[in-house]
């Protein structure tokens, strides 16, 4: 083969790897803009309301994560969207504010260590009932340890609190450490109704065991901003 023919044809496979790389570079690009058309089209008919079901591990043992004997991920992954939380951690392992439950959440004092909540003025549980003070209070109560018999699956920081006040509204909630606990962020999750759950047989410990309590998750009452 001649000097000439050689360069002709490395030349030819060149433009056809060249030609090749494009042809697929616009496939490839109309298929993106397509599944980018159909995902933004599907996005636009979600509505609010309605049912959503999802598989689960298995069967909740109760509705009371905060106790030892429901602590587990099937609990966790049937009421993770129905107690509020303080803070949540999110998908990025940032842990931020729950806006739709609080107007703020600050270390105000450290010595000794204060907290101070401020929970927002239409934050209310699904039976209509104001989310409150109580539920802060009660909820340490519960957890500190000073309760003979009661079960909780720990009583990390909430034996550290010295005590828990509220405001007249109810919807301060003022939070003092007799000792520093630097994780209080993690505190005040899945917060529970205390009147609903005062009211149950077997309380705290028991009184979830076959359905959860009021939500006071975004949206499950319609009297959220």
């Amino acid at each position: 083969m001649s000097a000439v023919r050689a360069r002709w044809l490395a030349a030819a496979v060149v433009v056809l790897l060249v030609a090749g790389a494009l042809v697929w570079s616009t496939v490839g690009g109309e298929r993106r803009q397509s599944a980018s058309t159909s995902t933004a089209g599907q996005a636009a008919e979600l509505q609010q309301g309605g049912t959503v079901t999802f598989a689960g591990g298995g069967d909740p043992t109760g509705f009371n994560i905060n106790t030892s004997k429901d602590n587990g991920t099937d609990v966790q992954n049937a009421i993770a969207n129905v107690y509020p939380s303080v803070f949540r951690t999110h998908p990025d392992l940032s842990v931020r504010l729950d806006s739709e439950l609080m107007d703020g959440a600050e270390l105000t004092a450290e010595r000794p260590q204060t907290v101070t909540y401020r929970i927002r003025g239409d934050a209310v549980w699904s039976d209509g009932t104001p989310i409150s003070a109580a539920d802060f209070v009660y909820f340490w109560e519960q957890q500190n340890g000073t309760i003979e018999d009661n079960d909780v699956a720990s009583t990390a920081g909430y034996q550290d609190i010295g005590g828990v006040t509220g405001s007249a509204d109810g919807k301060t909630v003022t939070v003092r450490f007799d000792r520093p606990f630097a994780d209080w962020q993690a505190l005040f999750s899945n917060l529970l109704p205390s009147h609903y759950v005062r009211q149950q047989p077997g309380g705290w410990n028991t009184g979830l065991d076959r359905r959860a309590a009021p939500s006071g998750s975004p949206g499950t009452t319609g009297k959220r901003a």
